[in-house]
């Protein structure tokens, strides 16, 4: 049966200007990238930034209690950057100059004087990179420059002042960065102390205290420091020679669906996407797709087959376990907080995400029994993307495969007989077909 197609369907809830690309782009080539899924994912995370921070919530035992992610909102911010969303950068940074102390210091637990040396990086580079006019070194009444300094010892190792260290290799990473970025005299130090945490295999550990011999990889810690530190590494040999291994480690490391596992080796969005991140800058195109796909495979298309997810519309599931919960109970405030941090660390690598040129379509029996399952065929899905299909409210969900493979599903006639409408929808378009049901 031909199929009737309805394009850019529900394109209007991207937003206005995002929408108006959307429509008015001419059709891509299939070897280009498809800017569907890091639209729609920038709009779930722009979305979240109330006031230009996120906000997360644990269980304190009769309720959620909500707190401030300072973390996941500098996070947030690079990733927003990273694929040109720039809009929001100035409330985030305007926000994140209100709350200093509460970020870096301990003083919303009545510690002032505990000093955090891997968020005093984090922030540092933020400003440095992308506060635009805001001064490191008198932001939010701290001098961030100073104190990072004062945080990084003779070694170049980062330690928290004050009270217990948490101080890690995420941290020895954002606060290399920002050194390097104000050329800071501290800055070759903590790059090289950073590079001591470097395993002869290429990966970089987590945590201070594990060894290469003992300890789990750290193929997070591995893929931030490629993301953070390959701009500066152009007049770094070491530096390039270093990071080009760790990239290497992580192309290893990826599995053969495109996946990346984290310190334990579970297959998440999280380690997926900050791979796929590094692979981008790397210049590892392949796989950077191959990761794109797989994170594509987890982002809610906002259908009626997602349930509860249905006005979620661009978000990114840690895992499938994670899409399966937020499909029955949505994304509430206990888990808002991990689907954020995924948005935040996958959104870049989406931008590798391919097109298809083939057509929207879904095509079945023209005559039917009623009350009876049906084989449809789809096609016109690109790799990795969801969508769901069937008649009426009653959709399920599928995957697309393979560039040009159509994908088949069951779905089911119910009573009466009639005409029906058998129906494919992704996150922006709609293919019908019309079935008779006797």
């Amino acid at each position: 049966m031909s199929s009737t197609i309805v394009r850019r369907y529900g394109a209007a809830l991207v937003g206005g200007a995002l929408a108006v690309s959307l429509t008015a782009a001419p059709a891509q080539a299939h070897e280009d990238p498809d800017r569907l899924p890091k639209a729609i994912g920038t709009t779930w995370l722009s979305s979240r930034l109330d006031d230009g921070l996120l906000h997360a919530a644990y269980d304190g035992g009769s309720g959620a209690v909500s707190y401030n992610d300072y973390g996941g909102t500098v996070e947030a911010a690079y990733a927003l950057d990273a694929i040109g969303r720039t809009r929001l950068l100035p409330r985030i940074t305007g926000a994140l100059a209100e709350t200093v102390d509460s970020y870096i210091t301990g003083a919303d637990f009545g510690a002032p004087d505990d000093h955090y040396a891997g968020p005093t990086g984090k922030l540092l580079s933020f400003v440095s990179d992308l506060g635009g006019d805001a001064d490191p070194a008198a932001f939010g009444g701290t001098d961030l420059v100073a104190r990072m300094e004062a945080l990084t010892g003779e070694s170049g190792r980062i330690a928290d002042a004050g009270g217990s260290d948490f101080a890690n290799v995420y941290g020895q990473t954002w606060a290399a960065r920002g050194l390097l970025n104000v050329g800071s005299p501290e800055a070759e130090a903590a790059v090289d102390f950073l590079l001591t945490q470097q395993c002869s295999g290429g990966h970089f550990l987590s945590f201070f205290t594990d060894t290469c011999d003992g300890s789990a990889a750290g193929p997070d810690a591995t893929a931030f420091a490629v993301v953070l530190l390959h701009e500066h590494a152009a007049g770094d040999p070491e530096l390039a020679a270093a990071l080009a291994k760790a990239t290497d480690w992580l192309v290893g490391w990826q599995a053969r669906n495109g996946s990346l596992s984290d310190d334990n080796g579970i297959a998440n969005a999280n380690s997926t996407g900050l791979g796929g991140w590094a692979f981008s800058v790397a210049g590892r195109d392949r796989a950077a797709k191959r990761a794109a796909i797989w994170l594509r495979s987890r982002q809610v298309p906002g259908r009626s087959c997602d349930k509860a997810l249905a006005g979620e519309r661009g978000a990114i599931a840690y895992d499938k376990r994670a899409y399966a919960a937020g499909r029955r109970s949505g994304i509430s405030a206990l888990v808002a907080g991990e689907w954020q941090t995924v948005a935040a660390q996958a959104l870049p690598a989406l931008a590798h995400a391919p097109s298809t040129h083939v057509p929207l379509a879904v095509d079945a029996p023209e005559r039917v029994e009623a009350g009876s399952r049906v084989r449809v065929r789809i096609e016109g899905l690109a790799e990795g993307e969801r969508a769901c299909v069937g008649i009426g409210r009653r959709t399920v969900a599928i995957v697309g495969g393979r560039e040009g493979d159509p994908v088949f599903a069951r779905v089911t006639v119910r009573q009466p007989a009639g005409k029906r409408a058998v129906k494919v929808l992704t996150a922006d378009d709609t293919a019908i077909d019309r079935i008779v049901a006797r």
